[in-house]
């Protein structure tokens, strides 16, 4: 791998040809895995949900912006696949003035490394082309039908022209086409949940969603909101979200500003031991004491919360603001973000205000 990156940059130098780096696709995620530390801070779970023998649409959740390490590494720990990715093709036009992108052409290094571009403002036909070619030939490939990162937290967040999820059935429609012996492609839902409080994440892999042969645009429409549902349902409950939940109430209610440090985790317990059916961080049951002191510290260090000896004091009105949907949404207000990954399970949240509401009625 090394040797690989010191041809590139020969390269870039003028010093030598341009080195195919494809067949070191899996060294260099792993070189990276390492420093995200993927060994110690990624569980992935029911890989073995995970086709090995078929082409795939790998479908994810779009967090931040090194989700295709992540998403390659979930699937490379699941199946042993080595995925090609989706992305689009301004994705560093901000970075191209910069004296190390003029050495590090780094949509050339990640093209030569798996991804193929695409326009997201304008899309051609021959730039869809080369993923349908990609399933045809059995490899697959990685991409983010919400198109755009989530800045507040919410699973998906459809913002300015998008109005619904990017059509990866299309895909799969168009590697079927004309295949009259049958060519056998799956979607397979990826939900990454990222865990800021604690630095880890879950990548949970949801069950192979595939297309009937000369399925018309509805049948795929139907599938792409499928495959959104079938992402959304897979998000890992944490620590950080029900204490997030807990707060929050307590700041709309406006109810008491201090909380009782053991009354809180009494809280934050007693709504994962409501909450079944769902994913439920191992972390949060084998040292749920640990899981809400980082939970907290991560409130404290955004100013929500200040932790005196023994207790919890909320800044209500930090925790109920809402800052700008950008990049600063989760460094501003972390109790509301880290809330917003689970705000769609009806039943957590009702966990949640049974225990924060009912005994106060």
């Amino acid at each position: 791998m090394i040797a690989g990156l010191a041809q590139y940059l020969l390269h870039r130098l003028h010093l030598a040809p341009r080195p195919d780096l494809m067949r070191k696709r899996a060294e260099f995620c792993t070189v990276i895995g390492h420093f995200l530390r993927w060994r110690t801070q990624l569980r992935v779970v029911h890989g073995e949900r995970c086709p090995r023998d078929v082409s795939c649409v790998f479908a994810q959740n779009h967090v931040l912006l090194l989700d295709p390490f992540v998403s390659f590494g979930a699937v490379m720990q699941s199946s042993g696949l080595l995925p090609r990715f989706m992305s689009r093709d301004d994705f560093f036009a901000e970075k191209k003035n910069s004296w190390w992108y003029r050495l590090v052409n780094v949509d050339e290094l990640i093209c030569q490394l798996g991804t193929l571009e695409i326009s997201r403002g304008n899309v051609s036909i021959g730039q869809l082309r080369p993923f349908v070619n990609v399933l045809r030939s059995g490899e697959s490939f990685i991409m983010y039908p919400g198109r755009t990162r989530s800045r507040s937290g919410l699973i998906f967040e459809y913002r300015g022209e998008v109005q619904e999820p990017g059509s990866a059935s299309f895909f799969l429609a168009q590697a079927q086409r004309g295949r009259e012996e049958g060519l056998d492609v799956a979607i397979v839902p990826l939900t990454r949940t990222r865990n800021f409080a604690t630095g880890t994440d879950t990548v949970l892999v949801g069950y192979p969603l595939r297309l009937a042969p000369r399925a018309g645009r509805e049948e795929q429409r139907a599938l792409d909101f499928q495959l959104v549902e079938a992402i959304a349902e897979n998000v890992t409950v944490n620590a950080t979200q029900i204490a997030a939940g807990i707060l929050y109430l307590h700041a709309l209610h406006g109810l008491e500003e201090s909380i009782g440090r053991g009354g809180f985790e009494a809280m934050v317990r007693a709504v994962l031991e409501r909450v079944n059916g769902r994913y439920i961080d191992p972390d949060a049951r084998a040292d749920l004491p640990g899981q809400v002191s980082a939970a907290l510290a991560h409130f404290r260090n955004a100013g929500l919360v200040v932790l005196p000896r023994d207790s919890i004091r909320l800044d209500r009105s930090k925790i109920l603001a809402t800052p700008p949907m950008d990049g600063t949404f989760r460094k501003l207000n972390p109790v509301k973000y880290s809330l917003n990954q689970i705000l769609h399970f009806a039943d957590v949240t009702q966990a949640i205000e049974d225990v924060v509401l009912t005994p106060r009625a």
